[in-house]
């Protein structure tokens, strides 16, 4: 679970950089900015019933703002009301059919049921567009051991454990692009991100983690 909200949380990161280098455009132009601004702050401090009530009304019609709908969904999904986040993700997938996000996020609601055989349909769906995709080959090791298949489970998870090696050379230059333009909060954050992202024996751990003690210091 924990490493769920890893990679959640780093994909927020990751979206925020985006975000700032186009000025700021929002995920959706059907639901206020601020109010998607505000559910998405609230669900990065983990207030769940928040980020609900905001965007509770964009719930009901995933076609209309789909990031929102994913959000909510997330958010059902810690609050560990499956049936309603489940609810939340068939939708998105019925108006957009090929969502990896949702698509993940269904299979971890399927790992929780004890539905091991369709949690690797949805991970297979993810890798065949994307074969490198870390939370997805992390779920489909996870499947696999929920199966009994301990080899196939240990195959996964160690290329997934590659693969966020890789992912964190990305918030790696986010955090120097946030320092440039003194943005100093989330160049902080995007260095935890990659500090969790990397093995520990990793020389590249050892640097980050130093630099995060330097940003600590008076």
């Amino acid at each position: 679970m924990f490493l769920a909200f890893i990679l959640s949380f780093g994909t927020q990161i990751l979206h925020e950089g985006a975000g700032f280098l186009i000025h700021r455009i929002q995920a959706s132009s059907h639901i206020p900015p601020q109010v998607y601004s505000k559910a998405k702050d609230a669900y990065l401090r983990n207030d769940l019933t928040e980020t609900i009530r905001l965007l509770l009304p964009a719930g009901h019609r995933p076609e209309a703002s789909p990031a929102a709908a994913i959000l909510l969904g997330k958010a059902y999904f810690f609050h560990a009301n499956y049936s309603e986040a489940e609810r939340i993700f068939q939708g998105v997938l019925r108006q957009i059919p090929v969502h990896p996000e949702a698509q993940k996020w269904l299979a971890r609601i399927a790992l929780s049921q004890g539905k091991g055989e369709e949690a690797e349909r949805l991970c297979y769906q993810v890798l065949s567009l994307d074969p490198e995709n870390p939370e997805a080959l992390f779920l489909l090791g996870k499947a696999r051991l929920s199966k009994g298949d301990t080899k196939g489970a240990l195959e996964y998870l160690e290329k997934g454990k590659a693969n966020l090696r890789k992912l964190a050379e990305i918030p790696l230059e986010l955090s120097d692009l946030y320092r440039q333009f003194g943005l100093e909060k989330r160049s902080r954050e995007a260095l935890e991100l990659a500090l969790h992202l990397l093995a520990k024996e990793s020389f590249l751990y050892r640097t980050v983690k130093q630099s995060l003690e330097k940003l600590e210091e008076p």
